[in-house]
């Protein structure tokens, strides 16, 4: 990358006008907070959640978990908000799902993925909502997170785009992630 590009950036990052950006390896290459999915991406990267939101989505990319069933686990002050299953079926898939937001669900927020066989988390990414004095923290979308932390215990386009309901507060979607040749083909609507 050009040096004066990379200088950009890390400039941007201690000013705190761009999230940190951090490609991984594993299982999870890439996962993000965002207001939106647009053509099976997210459309930005958001670190904290603004009181007038009522949503939030939740996207990753899986890699080598084809067959594996991987849940987002929704946590607002320790408690249990939520578990989204998906039924991965192959070796790169993406996967997104929807939190309804409250007024009485403000502060602090953790998103895990964890693979529902063995209860292992293979990524954490934390966001505030409501609650501060700054607006969204909102840039475009880079290849990766917003706030990512790797818990302490973690190793570490596709079919045209359907929404499934999961309940009231929560909803997901899923899709093989493109293959590096562009040959992917279409996943079945899954529940």
């Amino acid at each position: 990358m050009d040096r004066l590009v990379l200088t950009t950036i890390a400039s941007l990052m201690l000013l705190g006008l761009l999230a940190p950006v951090a490609l991984a390896e594993g299982p999870v290459p890439r996962a993000a907070l965002t207001s939106a999915i647009d053509d099976r991406e997210p459309v930005d990267v958001v670190s904290h959640v603004p009181a007038e939101s009522d949503h939030i989505y939740y996207f990753s990319e899986l890699s080598g978990q084809a067959g594996r069933t991987i849940i987002h686990r929704w946590l607002h002050d320790g408690r249990n908000f939520g578990d989204v299953r998906f039924d991965i079926g192959g070796d790169r898939w993406r996967v997104w799902s929807r939190k309804q937001l409250t007024a009485d669900m403000h502060g602090n927020w953790r998103v895990q993925i964890v693979d529902a066989e063995d209860e292992r988390v293979l990524r954490e990414t934390r966001f505030t909502y409501g609650r501060t004095a700054t607006e969204t923290e909102t840039q475009t979308a880079p290849e990766t997170e917003g706030d990512d932390v790797a818990p302490e215990t973690a190793d570490q386009q596709a079919a045209p785009a359907e929404e499934n309901d999961v309940d009231a507060d929560d909803d997901n979607e899923q899709y093989p992630a493109a293959a590096e040749n562009n040959n992917s083909e279409d996943s079945p609507d899954q529940d």
